[in-house]
């Protein structure tokens, strides 16, 4: 091997051992049996979560985990800090997340791995945050026990600060008659994604038992299959306020019913918008309406979506009624 190519060959070996970059971890990443639960950051007043574990149900001694301000200690040793080394809660070019290497939390370095206090990243519509989570192995009234591989700690619900969210859910709701309350919310309890999806299918079964839904889905298919269109669906859109987003052109707020049918069947294709745009709107609606896709199905509502749309129905003074339609961007 000549010189020449050795020297070129020697950067590349070396960049190839490297391992890749660790990426921080979002809600995909967290375990689905189980329950989660969310820290607000900062709690209030820009202060620092605090939280301390014990290798005991009896929370003596001293705690084996703890977050302050510096980072998490495990055994009063640094396992990872925030931004900077201390948490200065969120601005704009800081968003609070543990292990964050640089001021906006684009570079990443893992902590201990397998902890139960997990800093990760959420995306949403409005873009990301950070959320600091603790994954909940069991609960005995206000006792919490978390788990490191078979290694479990504990902590009660009373020390940490704020009380829970309630949002009407009836764990919320339970934890706030147990836990004494300190008159702000700074916590919520989040159900493990595998108990979200057996309620919610529970609910959709359910709700395709009831005849008042499965005949309006006959009614409005059958028109939207007839000649008869677009006329036809005016009965069945809710009467004031329903919604269309149909990529850049959306509804005026204060539509009705036949507004909106009107809008909708007169959408043309915006080519080159992206997918799911290509197609007239009128043709979106009528795919989502014959999906068998559904999710978040209650008594008095579900959602139909498509891979480009998601349509809301709704029960309303009894009678189930098309609500809106939204183009996922």
């Amino acid at each position: 091997m000549s010189l020449l190519r050795t020297i070129f060959l020697l950067p590349l070996l070396a960049i190839q051992s490297q391992p890749p970059a660790p990426q921080v971890p979002t809600d995909d990443d967290l375990n689905p049996k189980r329950a989660h639960i969310q820290i607000m950051v900062p709690f209030e007043n820009r202060e620092p979560p605090r939280l301390a574990l014990y290798a005991t149900p009896r929370l003596t001694g001293d705690p084996v985990i703890t977050l302050n301000g510096e980072g998490l200690f495990i055994r009063g040793k640094l396992a990872c800090t925030w931004r900077g080394g201390t948490f200065e809660g969120p601005s704009p070019d800081d968003i609070p997340v543990l292990a964050s290497a640089d001021a906006a939390a684009n570079e990443y370095r893992w902590c201990a791995p397998g902890l139960p206090i997990r800093s990760i990243w959420h995306y949403e519509e409005g873009g990301r945050s950070s959320h600091l989570l603790i994954e909940v192995a069991a609960r005995r009234g206000t006792l919490i026990e978390t788990r490191q591989g078979r290694t479990r700690y504990y902590f009660d619900l009373n020390s940490l600060q704020g009380d829970p969210v309630d949002d009407g859910d009836p764990v919320e709701t339970e934890l706030r008659r147990v836990v004494r309350l300190k008159g702000v919310t700074g916590w919520s309890w989040n159900e493990s994604k595998r108990d979200i999806d057996r309620r919610e299918a529970k609910a959709l079964a359910a709700l395709l038992k009831d005849r008042t839904f499965t005949t309006f889905l006959r009614d409005i298919r059958a028109c939207l299959s007839s000649s008869k269109v677009p006329g036809c669906l005016v009965p069945f859109v809710k009467r004031e306020h329903p919604g269309a987003v149909l990529g850049e052109a959306s509804l005026d707020s204060w539509a009705n019913a036949e507004e909106f049918v009107d809008f909708v069947w007169q959408q043309l294709p915006e080519s080159g918008a992206g997918a799911g745009l290509e197609r007239r709107p009128w043709d979106e609606l009528v795919a989502c309406l014959f999906t068998r896709g559904m999710r978040g199905a209650s008594k008095d509502g579900v959602t139909l979506e498509t891979d480009t749309y998601i349509c809301d129905v709704e029960r309303i003074d009894g009678a189930w009624k098309f609500a809106s339609i939204l183009h996922l961007s």
